[in-house]
Protein backbone atom coordinates (compact mmCIF):
# COMPACT_ATOMS: atom_id res chain seq x y z
CA UNK A 1 0.00 0.00 0.00
CA UNK A 2 2.90 2.05 0.64
CA UNK A 3 4.25 1.76 -2.72
CA UNK A 4 0.75 2.57 -4.70
CA UNK A 5 0.45 5.72 -1.93
CA UNK A 6 4.01 6.83 -3.73
CA UNK A 7 2.75 5.76 -7.15
CA UNK A 8 0.01 8.04 -7.06
CA UNK A 9 1.81 10.90 -5.57
CA UNK A 10 4.30 10.47 -8.90
CA UNK A 11 1.74 10.37 -11.38
CA UNK A 12 0.45 13.44 -12.02
CA UNK A 13 3.98 14.42 -11.78
CA UNK A 14 5.14 11.88 -14.94
CA UNK A 15 1.76 12.85 -16.43
CA UNK A 16 2.80 16.31 -16.67
CA UNK A 17 6.20 15.75 -17.94
CA UNK A 18 5.06 13.49 -20.36
CA UNK A 19 2.16 15.01 -22.09
CA UNK A 20 2.00 17.45 -25.22
CA UNK A 21 -0.91 19.84 -25.64
CA UNK A 22 -1.96 22.96 -26.53
CA UNK A 23 -4.86 25.17 -23.58
CA UNK A 24 -5.90 28.65 -23.75
CA UNK A 25 -6.50 30.40 -20.57
CA UNK A 26 -9.95 31.98 -20.58
CA UNK A 27 -10.83 35.17 -18.82
CA UNK A 28 -14.05 37.57 -18.71
CA UNK A 29 -11.50 40.26 -19.97
CA UNK A 30 -7.77 40.90 -21.46
CA UNK A 31 -5.25 39.26 -19.65
CA UNK A 32 -1.61 38.55 -20.05
CA UNK A 33 1.44 36.61 -18.52
CA UNK A 34 4.87 38.83 -18.07
CA UNK A 35 6.54 35.88 -16.50
CA UNK A 36 6.71 32.37 -14.48
CA UNK A 37 8.25 30.95 -12.07
CA UNK A 38 8.40 26.99 -11.47
CA UNK A 39 7.69 26.04 -8.17
CA UNK A 40 8.75 22.25 -6.16
CA UNK A 41 5.88 20.63 -6.80
CA UNK A 42 6.55 21.70 -10.80
CA UNK A 43 3.92 23.90 -11.10
CA UNK A 44 4.18 27.58 -11.93
CA UNK A 45 3.80 31.64 -10.23
CA UNK A 46 2.97 33.49 -12.79
CA UNK A 47 3.12 37.58 -13.05
CA UNK A 48 0.54 39.03 -15.47
CA UNK A 49 -1.64 41.93 -15.87
CA UNK A 50 -5.25 42.23 -17.03
CA UNK A 51 -7.84 45.32 -18.14
CA UNK A 52 -11.52 44.47 -18.93
CA UNK A 53 -11.98 48.26 -20.06
CA UNK A 54 -8.87 49.95 -21.48
CA UNK A 55 -5.36 50.18 -21.18
CA UNK A 56 -5.65 53.19 -18.98
CA UNK A 57 -7.12 50.72 -16.05
CA UNK A 58 -4.73 47.87 -15.56
CA UNK A 59 -4.51 45.67 -12.59
CA UNK A 60 -1.17 43.52 -11.64
CA UNK A 61 -2.10 39.63 -11.20
CA UNK A 62 -0.59 37.02 -9.92
CA UNK A 63 -1.22 33.48 -11.28
CA UNK A 64 -0.82 29.66 -9.21
CA UNK A 65 -0.38 26.61 -11.94
CA UNK A 66 -0.25 23.23 -11.11
CA UNK A 67 1.75 20.86 -13.65
CA UNK A 68 -1.04 20.67 -16.11
CA UNK A 69 -0.86 24.70 -16.56
CA UNK A 70 -4.24 24.37 -14.69
CA UNK A 71 -5.09 27.78 -12.91
CA UNK A 72 -5.27 27.10 -9.05
CA UNK A 73 -6.00 30.75 -8.09
CA UNK A 74 -5.50 34.66 -9.55
CA UNK A 75 -5.43 37.38 -7.52
CA UNK A 76 -5.07 41.19 -8.09
CA UNK A 77 -3.65 43.82 -6.53
CA UNK A 78 -3.93 47.30 -7.34
CA UNK A 79 -2.49 50.72 -5.45
CA UNK A 80 -3.20 53.05 -8.50
CA UNK A 81 -5.07 53.58 -11.61
CA UNK A 82 -2.59 51.18 -13.69
CA UNK A 83 -0.61 48.87 -11.77
CA UNK A 84 0.54 45.75 -13.38
CA UNK A 85 3.48 42.70 -12.67
CA UNK A 86 6.31 42.45 -15.10
CA UNK A 87 8.97 39.73 -13.63
CA UNK A 88 9.67 37.25 -10.47
CA UNK A 89 12.35 35.60 -8.82
CA UNK A 90 12.58 33.00 -6.21
CA UNK A 91 13.41 34.66 -2.90
CA UNK A 92 14.07 33.25 0.67
CA UNK A 93 12.39 30.16 2.74
CA UNK A 94 9.88 29.68 -0.53
CA UNK A 95 9.22 33.36 -1.00
CA UNK A 96 8.93 35.56 -4.37
CA UNK A 97 10.14 38.57 -5.23
CA UNK A 98 8.21 40.66 -8.00
CA UNK A 99 8.46 43.75 -9.70
CA UNK A 100 6.10 45.99 -12.05
CA UNK A 101 4.77 49.25 -11.68
CA UNK A 102 2.01 51.87 -10.65
CA UNK A 103 1.23 55.09 -11.71
CA UNK A 104 -1.55 57.59 -12.11
CA UNK A 105 -2.23 60.07 -14.71
CA UNK A 106 -1.80 63.30 -13.41
CA UNK A 107 -0.96 62.12 -9.74
CA UNK A 108 3.05 62.75 -7.97
CA UNK A 109 3.39 59.15 -6.95
CA UNK A 110 4.33 57.31 -9.93
CA UNK A 111 7.04 54.44 -9.98
CA UNK A 112 8.49 51.17 -10.30
CA UNK A 113 7.61 48.61 -7.70
CA UNK A 114 8.69 45.32 -5.79
CA UNK A 115 6.51 43.33 -4.00
CA UNK A 116 7.41 39.73 -1.30
CA UNK A 117 4.74 37.27 -1.71
CA UNK A 118 4.69 33.97 -0.03
CA UNK A 119 3.94 30.96 -2.65
CA UNK A 120 -0.14 31.23 -1.80
CA UNK A 121 0.04 34.48 -3.22
CA UNK A 122 -0.01 36.71 0.04
CA UNK A 123 1.62 39.78 0.51
CA UNK A 124 4.88 39.84 2.81
CA UNK A 125 5.33 43.75 2.07
CA UNK A 126 5.65 46.21 -1.22
CA UNK A 127 7.02 49.19 -2.48
CA UNK A 128 7.18 51.70 -5.08
CA UNK A 129 10.05 53.82 -5.58
CA UNK A 130 8.33 57.16 -6.28
CA UNK A 131 10.27 59.77 -8.93
CA UNK A 132 10.82 57.13 -11.39
CA UNK A 133 7.76 58.28 -13.32
CA UNK A 134 6.36 55.45 -15.22
CA UNK A 135 9.13 53.01 -15.10
CA UNK A 136 9.06 49.72 -14.48
CA UNK A 137 10.55 46.65 -12.68
CA UNK A 138 11.76 44.30 -15.66
CA UNK A 139 14.67 42.22 -13.54
CA UNK A 140 15.21 41.34 -10.00
CA UNK A 141 18.40 39.60 -8.78
CA UNK A 142 20.24 38.68 -6.12
CA UNK A 143 22.56 41.85 -4.70
CA UNK A 144 24.45 39.30 -2.10
CA UNK A 145 24.76 40.32 1.42
CA UNK A 146 20.69 39.95 1.31
CA UNK A 147 20.37 42.70 -1.02
CA UNK A 148 18.41 43.12 -4.20
CA UNK A 149 19.61 44.41 -7.20
CA UNK A 150 16.43 45.59 -9.31
CA UNK A 151 16.60 46.79 -12.98
CA UNK A 152 14.43 49.53 -14.05
CA UNK A 153 13.24 50.45 -17.62
CA UNK A 154 12.57 53.81 -18.43
CA UNK A 155 8.83 54.69 -19.66
CA UNK A 156 7.24 57.03 -22.11
CA UNK A 157 8.85 60.40 -20.07
CA UNK A 158 12.09 59.82 -21.23
CA UNK A 159 13.66 59.08 -17.82
CA UNK A 160 16.38 57.39 -18.20
CA UNK A 161 17.04 53.56 -17.38
CA UNK A 162 17.85 52.90 -13.95
CA UNK A 163 19.50 50.46 -11.27
CA UNK A 164 18.47 49.87 -7.56
CA UNK A 165 19.91 48.73 -4.91
CA UNK A 166 17.48 47.24 -1.73
CA UNK A 167 17.74 46.06 1.44
CA UNK A 168 16.02 42.68 2.33
CA UNK A 169 12.95 44.65 3.41
CA UNK A 170 13.07 46.81 0.16
CA UNK A 171 14.47 49.91 1.77
CA UNK A 172 16.49 51.59 -0.71
CA UNK A 173 20.31 51.42 -0.29
CA UNK A 174 21.90 52.69 -3.94
CA UNK A 175 20.82 54.22 -7.58
CA UNK A 176 21.83 55.02 -10.08
CA UNK A 177 20.42 56.27 -13.99
CA UNK A 178 22.13 55.19 -16.75
CA UNK A 179 22.56 57.34 -20.32
CA UNK A 180 24.69 57.54 -23.15
CA UNK A 181 25.94 61.16 -24.79
CA UNK A 182 23.40 61.06 -26.85
CA UNK A 183 20.77 62.86 -24.95
CA UNK A 184 17.58 62.28 -28.04
CA UNK A 185 16.88 59.17 -26.93
CA UNK A 186 19.05 57.63 -23.91
CA UNK A 187 19.15 53.48 -23.05
CA UNK A 188 16.18 51.93 -23.03
CA UNK A 189 16.14 48.48 -21.76
CA UNK A 190 13.49 45.82 -22.70
CA UNK A 191 15.29 42.95 -20.58
CA UNK A 192 17.38 41.65 -17.80
CA UNK A 193 19.31 38.50 -17.14
CA UNK A 194 21.70 37.65 -14.57
CA UNK A 195 24.99 35.95 -14.11
CA UNK A 196 25.45 35.61 -10.28
CA UNK A 197 25.72 37.57 -7.39
CA UNK A 198 26.47 41.30 -8.60
CA UNK A 199 26.84 40.38 -12.25
CA UNK A 200 24.04 41.58 -14.29
CA UNK A 201 23.11 42.17 -17.80
CA UNK A 202 20.53 45.02 -19.27
CA UNK A 203 19.77 44.57 -23.39
CA UNK A 204 17.65 46.86 -25.45
CA UNK A 205 17.30 49.49 -28.05
CA UNK A 206 19.81 52.75 -27.99
CA UNK A 207 19.74 55.76 -30.61
CA UNK A 208 23.46 55.70 -31.47
CA UNK A 209 25.30 58.91 -31.98
CA UNK A 210 27.43 58.19 -34.62
CA UNK A 211 24.85 56.53 -37.19
CA UNK A 212 22.09 58.52 -35.96
CA UNK A 213 19.94 54.70 -36.22
CA UNK A 214 18.30 52.67 -33.87
CA UNK A 215 20.52 49.50 -32.82
CA UNK A 216 20.71 46.96 -29.93
CA UNK A 217 23.05 47.53 -27.03
CA UNK A 218 24.16 45.29 -24.32
CA UNK A 219 25.44 46.29 -20.74
CA UNK A 220 27.23 44.31 -18.12
CA UNK A 221 26.15 46.28 -14.62
CA UNK A 222 26.59 45.60 -10.90
CA UNK A 223 24.77 47.53 -8.30
CA UNK A 224 27.01 50.32 -8.10
CA UNK A 225 28.36 50.89 -11.62
CA UNK A 226 28.44 49.70 -15.49
CA UNK A 227 31.58 47.21 -17.03
CA UNK A 228 31.06 47.31 -20.54
CA UNK A 229 28.17 49.15 -22.54
CA UNK A 230 28.24 48.32 -26.35
CA UNK A 231 25.47 49.13 -29.02
CA UNK A 232 25.30 46.60 -32.39
CA UNK A 233 24.90 47.83 -35.99
CA UNK A 234 24.29 45.06 -38.38
CA UNK A 235 24.05 47.22 -41.66
CA UNK A 236 20.40 47.72 -41.51
CA UNK A 237 18.20 50.55 -41.32
CA UNK A 238 17.44 49.48 -37.65
CA UNK A 239 17.79 46.76 -34.78
CA UNK A 240 16.01 46.59 -31.83
CA UNK A 241 16.60 44.15 -29.08
CA UNK A 242 13.83 42.14 -27.09
CA UNK A 243 15.97 39.79 -25.13
CA UNK A 244 18.78 38.06 -23.34
CA UNK A 245 19.61 35.21 -21.31
CA UNK A 246 22.79 33.86 -19.81
CA UNK A 247 23.71 30.61 -21.16
CA UNK A 248 25.34 27.73 -19.52
CA UNK A 249 28.81 27.96 -20.04
CA UNK A 250 28.17 32.03 -18.69
CA UNK A 251 28.16 33.23 -22.00
CA UNK A 252 25.15 36.02 -23.53
CA UNK A 253 22.59 34.86 -25.40
CA UNK A 254 20.62 38.01 -27.17
CA UNK A 255 17.80 38.48 -29.61
CA UNK A 256 15.55 40.94 -31.44
CA UNK A 257 14.32 42.41 -34.96
CA UNK A 258 16.27 44.20 -37.56
CA UNK A 259 14.55 45.76 -40.58
CA UNK A 260 15.47 47.35 -44.12
CA UNK A 261 13.28 49.86 -45.05
CA UNK A 262 13.66 49.01 -48.74
CA UNK A 263 12.32 45.61 -48.85
CA UNK A 264 8.49 44.72 -49.16
CA UNK A 265 9.16 42.17 -46.20
CA UNK A 266 11.46 44.33 -44.15
CA UNK A 267 11.63 42.73 -40.67
CA UNK A 268 13.91 39.57 -40.16
CA UNK A 269 15.20 37.83 -36.26
CA UNK A 270 18.43 38.27 -35.24
CA UNK A 271 20.18 36.29 -32.77
CA UNK A 272 23.58 36.66 -31.63
CA UNK A 273 26.03 34.99 -28.90
CA UNK A 274 28.34 37.74 -27.08
CA UNK A 275 31.14 37.62 -24.49
CA UNK A 276 30.22 37.87 -21.46
CA UNK A 277 33.31 39.68 -20.04
CA UNK A 278 34.24 41.75 -22.98
CA UNK A 279 30.50 42.17 -25.10
CA UNK A 280 32.25 41.38 -27.73
CA UNK A 281 30.22 39.10 -30.66
CA UNK A 282 31.22 35.54 -30.63
CA UNK A 283 29.04 34.98 -33.90
CA UNK A 284 25.64 36.36 -34.96
CA UNK A 285 22.84 35.24 -37.14
CA UNK A 286 20.24 36.45 -38.81
CA UNK A 287 16.93 34.11 -38.99
CA UNK A 288 14.69 34.63 -42.17
CA UNK A 289 11.34 32.69 -43.69
CA UNK A 290 12.59 31.10 -47.03
CA UNK A 291 9.85 32.68 -48.32
CA UNK A 292 10.89 36.31 -46.92
CA UNK A 293 8.00 37.24 -45.07
CA UNK A 294 8.39 38.99 -41.59
CA UNK A 295 9.62 37.64 -38.90
CA UNK A 296 9.91 38.69 -35.20
CA UNK A 297 12.08 37.06 -32.66
CA UNK A 298 10.62 37.83 -28.45
CA UNK A 299 12.14 35.41 -26.71
CA UNK A 300 15.43 33.21 -26.39
CA UNK A 301 16.08 30.23 -24.26
CA UNK A 302 18.22 26.81 -24.02
CA UNK A 303 17.42 23.92 -22.99
CA UNK A 304 19.87 21.30 -20.87
CA UNK A 305 20.92 20.00 -24.16
CA UNK A 306 23.08 23.70 -25.38
CA UNK A 307 20.79 23.32 -28.16
CA UNK A 308 18.75 27.02 -28.23
CA UNK A 309 15.30 28.52 -29.02
CA UNK A 310 14.27 31.85 -30.59
CA UNK A 311 10.15 32.42 -30.51
CA UNK A 312 8.11 35.52 -31.33
CA UNK A 313 5.80 36.36 -34.79
CA UNK A 314 5.71 35.48 -38.17
CA UNK A 315 3.64 36.17 -41.31
CA UNK A 316 2.41 33.63 -42.47
CA UNK A 317 -0.25 33.14 -45.58
CA UNK A 318 -2.92 32.17 -42.97
CA UNK A 319 -2.17 35.57 -40.65
CA UNK A 320 0.16 36.45 -38.04
CA UNK A 321 1.26 33.32 -35.95
CA UNK A 322 3.21 32.60 -32.75
CA UNK A 323 6.54 30.86 -34.22
CA UNK A 324 9.67 29.00 -32.34
CA UNK A 325 12.50 28.37 -34.15
CA UNK A 326 15.17 25.68 -32.63
CA UNK A 327 18.64 26.54 -33.25
CA UNK A 328 22.40 24.03 -32.30
CA UNK A 329 24.79 25.64 -30.31
CA UNK A 330 25.86 27.23 -33.29
CA UNK A 331 22.73 28.90 -34.52
CA UNK A 332 22.04 26.77 -36.92
CA UNK A 333 18.42 25.95 -37.65
CA UNK A 334 17.04 22.65 -36.68
CA UNK A 335 13.51 23.35 -37.02
CA UNK A 336 10.54 25.74 -37.00
CA UNK A 337 6.99 25.77 -36.22
CA UNK A 338 4.05 27.90 -36.13
CA UNK A 339 1.12 27.44 -33.89
CA UNK A 340 -2.25 27.74 -34.08
CA UNK A 341 -5.18 28.45 -36.26
CA UNK A 342 -6.62 31.98 -34.74
CA UNK A 343 -5.23 34.80 -32.98
CA UNK A 344 -1.97 32.98 -31.55
CA UNK A 345 -0.81 35.91 -32.16
CA UNK A 346 2.78 35.95 -30.35
CA UNK A 347 4.94 33.48 -28.34
CA UNK A 348 7.14 34.89 -26.04
CA UNK A 349 8.25 32.83 -23.02
CA UNK A 350 10.26 29.18 -23.03
CA UNK A 351 10.76 26.74 -20.14
CA UNK A 352 12.24 23.34 -20.05
CA UNK A 353 9.81 21.05 -17.99
CA UNK A 354 11.86 17.59 -18.54
CA UNK A 355 10.64 14.39 -20.06
CA UNK A 356 12.31 16.11 -23.45
CA UNK A 357 9.48 18.54 -23.55
CA UNK A 358 9.25 22.49 -23.61
CA UNK A 359 6.57 24.59 -22.13
CA UNK A 360 6.20 27.56 -24.80
CA UNK A 361 3.36 30.36 -24.02
CA UNK A 362 1.74 33.36 -25.51
CA UNK A 363 -0.97 35.84 -25.79
CA UNK A 364 -3.75 35.76 -28.31
CA UNK A 365 -5.79 38.63 -29.55
CA UNK A 366 -5.55 41.69 -27.86
CA UNK A 367 -8.89 41.16 -26.18
CA UNK A 368 -8.39 37.61 -24.71
CA UNK A 369 -5.52 35.55 -23.12
CA UNK A 370 -2.65 33.69 -22.98
CA UNK A 371 -2.26 30.24 -24.15
CA UNK A 372 -0.01 27.54 -23.50
CA UNK A 373 2.10 25.25 -25.61
CA UNK A 374 3.90 21.89 -24.36
CA UNK A 375 5.53 20.14 -26.99
CA UNK A 376 8.07 17.34 -27.51
CA UNK A 377 11.28 17.81 -28.54
CA UNK A 378 10.57 18.34 -32.38
CA UNK A 379 8.16 20.93 -31.00
CA UNK A 380 5.23 18.59 -32.17
CA UNK A 381 1.87 18.48 -30.48
CA UNK A 382 -1.74 16.59 -31.30
CA UNK A 383 -2.79 19.58 -33.35
CA UNK A 384 -2.52 23.18 -34.76
CA UNK A 385 1.42 23.38 -35.89
CA UNK A 386 3.31 22.99 -38.58
CA UNK A 387 6.65 23.48 -39.88
CA UNK A 388 7.50 27.31 -40.67
CA UNK A 389 10.95 27.41 -43.49
CA UNK A 390 13.48 29.22 -41.64
CA UNK A 391 16.62 29.69 -42.52
CA UNK A 392 19.62 31.34 -40.22
CA UNK A 393 22.95 32.72 -41.96
CA UNK A 394 25.93 34.74 -40.61
CA UNK A 395 25.61 38.88 -40.38
CA UNK A 396 28.37 41.02 -39.80
CA UNK A 397 28.48 43.84 -37.73
CA UNK A 398 29.99 47.01 -35.91
CA UNK A 399 30.36 47.42 -32.86
CA UNK A 400 29.97 51.14 -31.14
CA UNK A 401 31.52 51.48 -27.11
CA UNK A 402 29.84 55.38 -26.60
CA UNK A 403 30.54 57.10 -23.59
CA UNK A 404 28.18 56.09 -20.22
CA UNK A 405 26.52 58.81 -17.72
CA UNK A 406 25.79 57.97 -14.26
CA UNK A 407 23.55 59.85 -12.45
CA UNK A 408 21.36 60.12 -9.23
CA UNK A 409 17.71 59.84 -9.86
CA UNK A 410 16.74 60.47 -6.73
CA UNK A 411 13.96 57.57 -5.41
CA UNK A 412 11.91 57.34 -2.83
CA UNK A 413 10.80 54.15 -1.49
CA UNK A 414 6.68 54.53 -0.03
CA UNK A 415 4.28 51.84 0.71
CA UNK A 416 0.65 52.82 -0.79
CA UNK A 417 -2.55 51.60 0.23
CA UNK A 418 -2.99 48.07 -1.38
CA UNK A 419 -6.36 46.35 -2.68
CA UNK A 420 -6.62 42.89 -3.48
CA UNK A 421 -8.99 40.65 -5.12
CA UNK A 422 -9.43 37.05 -6.49
CA UNK A 423 -10.50 36.23 -10.35
CA UNK A 424 -12.17 33.63 -11.88
CA UNK A 425 -9.61 32.05 -14.24
CA UNK A 426 -10.91 29.10 -16.74
CA UNK A 427 -9.38 26.90 -19.78
CA UNK A 428 -9.91 25.36 -23.18
CA UNK A 429 -7.88 22.58 -23.69
CA UNK A 430 -6.96 22.48 -27.57
CA UNK A 431 -5.88 19.15 -27.78
CA UNK A 432 -3.66 16.99 -25.75
CA UNK A 433 -1.46 13.57 -25.78
CA UNK A 434 1.22 11.59 -24.61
Amino acid sequence: MKNLSLLLLLFPLFLSAQMVFQKEITFNGNIGITDMAKLPDEGFLATAFTSNATLDSTRAVLIRFDSLLQPLWCKSFNMQAKDDFRCITPSDNGNFLVGGTSRYEFSNENGCTLFKFDVDGNVLWHKMYDGSYDDATIGIFDGGSGTIDMVVRKGVTGSPAKIIQTDAAGNLMNDYSVETTNSLSGVLPDCAATGGTDNHYIGGTALNETTGKYMFFLARITDASVTWYKEYDFDRDAGYLYDVAVLADGEILATGNITSENSPNNNSAAVMKVNAGTGNIIWAKEIKQSNDYNITSYEVAENSNGELFAMGRANTDFGVEGYVCKMDASGNVIWAREYGDGPYENIGFAREVGGNRMLFSGKMGSDQGPYFIQADVDGSTPCLTSLLGCVSSDISETIYSPAIILDNPDLTAVSLPLTTNNLNLGENVVCSGI
